[in-house]
């Protein structure tokens, strides 16, 4: 199975993509090329912060605490060459024909019978 199988495989599905900077990209993978450059929608940037907090010991030494970020970033176009791994994050979202087929197969009353009131209401129309 060649590498472009597999990538069209997953079109549609959540992704979550390390780059190479350690930022870490959750989209919904609508696209990919030769080079491996990635089109997600609805993309959301998160990356770990370190941030210096100084101590009060004599030593004078500072300790780091790593601050989660998160961003909204939309639609968003991925340089192949940043891309460290790709994960699947989640199944693509149900579309709206899948939708409509699946109330088509599911039965029960009520499905294509018209109302006693609509009887009524036409009866009182015509006279009956």
């Amino acid at each position: 199975m060649s590498k472009s199988s597999k990538m069209s495989n997953i079109i549609n599905y959540r992704l979550r993509v390390t780059l190479s900077d350690a930022r870490v990209l959750t989209g919904q993978m609508l696209a990919f090329d030769k080079h491996m450059n990635l089109v997600l929608a609805d993309c959301e940037e998160f990356r770990k912060i370190k941030s210096k907090s100084s101590s009060s010991n004599k030593k004078n030494t500072s300790d780091t605490k790593e601050q989660d970020m998160k961003r909204t970033l939309g639609l968003v176009i991925l340089r192949g060459e940043t891309i460290v791994s790709i994960s699947i994050d989640g199944p693509p979202p149900p579309s709206a024909d899948d939708a409509r087929g699946r109330m088509a197969m599911m039965g029960g009353p009520g499905m294509g019978r018209v109302s006693v009131l609509e009887y009524d209401i036409h009866d009182k129309e015509l006279g009956y």
